[in-house]
């Protein structure tokens, strides 16, 4: 049996790589409040802006805290069965070799081997100690291959994440109704169906889960606006 765990001294590139969507996102979300606030007054988006800025900054550090705790219990354990993923507020995930479907790598050096059920996928992070040799080890059970994107949105992540962001700023922007419609109904419905797969995956992490609920608020303010101004 090898165990393989992160290497400490890798953490600022996970970090850097984790980040890479929040400049773009905290911006953006920026900019809704100072918009939607300015038709009050300066002095009202001043004290959304603060608020904002509050809450961003607490959330922030909780995350990193996660995040960070996510790293360093990283745990991949390799024995003559299969492997075995351990990490904190996670379950453990077994998938054996024999039940291996596929193995794929993507950008960065991240492998992703899949087992025979639908959520069963287990990443492999290029952050661990003898990445190299564990993956000439997963390659003599399994060929490893590119993976294989099905649409565009999967080949670039950040694509649908800018989709999402402008529908929903359109939402508390726009004052054209058909435009608000199209925009609350699609967004509410990605992050509907997001929620779902978010709760239904029995491998995901139990933190995540429980923080899904809170994007059921944002979807509910955000319908709100847009009722608002379809019926006024």
């Amino acid at each position: 049996m090898t165990e393989y765990k992160n290497l400490p001294e890798k953490y600022l590139l996970f970090n850097k790589t984790t980040n890479r969507f929040l400049p773009v996102s905290l911006f953006i979300f920026m900019s809704i409040v100072i918009y939607s606030y300015c038709a009050d007054g300066i002095g009202s988006a001043v004290t959304m802006l603060v608020i904002f800025t509050v809450v961003f900054s607490i959330s922030f550090l909780m995350g990193k805290k996660r995040q960070r705790q996510m790293y360093y219990s990283y745990t991949l354990i390799v024995n003559e069965i299969g492997l075995t993923r351990k990490q904190k507020n996670a379950p453990d995930m077994s998938i054996p070799f024999s039940e291996i479907t596929a193995i794929e790598e993507i950008k960065r050096g991240f492998l992703i081997v899949k087992g025979d059920e639908r959520n069963k996928k287990m990443l492999i992070w290029p952050y661990v100690e003898n990445f190299d040799e564990l993956k000439a080890l997963l390659e003599t059970y399994h060929p490893i291959m590119p993976i294989v994107y099905k649409n565009i949105f999967q080949k670039y992540p950040l694509l649908l994440f800018l989709l999402l962001l402008a529908a929903c700023t359109l939402v508390y922007v726009s004052n054209n109704k058909i435009v608000v419609a199209i925009c609350a109904f699609g967004a509410s419905i990605y992050i509907g169906w997001a929620f779902y797969r978010t709760r239904t995956n029995k491998y995901m992490d139990t933190n995540i889960k429980k923080r899904a609920w809170v994007v059921l608020i944002f979807v509910f303010f955000m319908l709100m606006t847009a009722v608002k101004k379809l019926v006024s």
